[in-house]
């Protein structure tokens, strides 16, 4: 009997396991905003066209499109800004819609 209970308990594992790994593959990654100087530039003058905005994905950049480049810092500070205030508003909607 040890062995069949010792099995059992593996596939019980193995089965939980894969029912985790699905859930987290359904989860929405976490979108935030990163303002950064673009690689190369200096970044000492504010307004000089230095700086980039970008979409990370669960913290990680995944698409090079989603870098937007060549603003001023304040430029890009409007745009992230913008972008975070976008994201709010889609959150509160969808969970509205859900209530």
């Amino acid at each position: 009997m040890g062995v069949v209970n010792l099995l059992r308990s593996l596939s019980e594992l193995v089965k939980s396991r894969k029912e985790n790994k699905m859930d987290d593959e359904s989860k929405s990654p976490e979108i935030s905003y990163l303002i950064r100087v673009k690689p190369g530039r200096a970044g000492t003058d504010p307004n000089a066209p230095d700086w980039e905005v970008c979409e990370l994905e669960d913290g990680v950049i995944n698409n090079n499109a989603d870098i937007y480049d060549n603003m001023t810092e304040a430029e890009a500070h409007q745009i992230a800004g913008m972008w975070r205030k976008k994201k709010e508003e889609a959150e509160l909607s969808s969970s509205d819609a859900v209530n």
